[in-house]
């Protein structure tokens, strides 16, 4: 299990990979027409238009982790970060 060292909500400077994005692709294919009945109207056509991508400007969330001695950085849209701790769809 990683160790939350920092997390913060800042602009992104250029694009990058949202990475909750593949956990909801991932809980989207397992549970099929269950996953449409999971979210709000809302929820599923903020999903169904996201492309993936955190664009120039906008806002996201940066948490820095450590695992096993190796650190890294964690980049998602924030909603759709909100959906993936909501709905358990991050495994351990």
């Amino acid at each position: 299990m990683a160790d939350l060292i920092n997390e913060k909500l800042v602009k992104a400077r250029k694009e990058y990979h949202c990475m909750a994005t593949p956990w909801i692709e991932a809980a989207e294919s397992s549970m099929g027409p269950e996953f449409s009945e999971l979210l709000s109207n809302d929820d599923l056509d903020f999903w169904n238009s996201c492309d993936g991508k955190i664009k120039k400007g906008d806002v996201y969330i940066r948490q820095f982790l450590k695992d096993s001695g190796d650190v890294y950085t964690f980049r998602a849209i924030p909603r759709l970060h909100k959906l993936c701790i909501d709905h358990e769809f991050y495994c351990e």
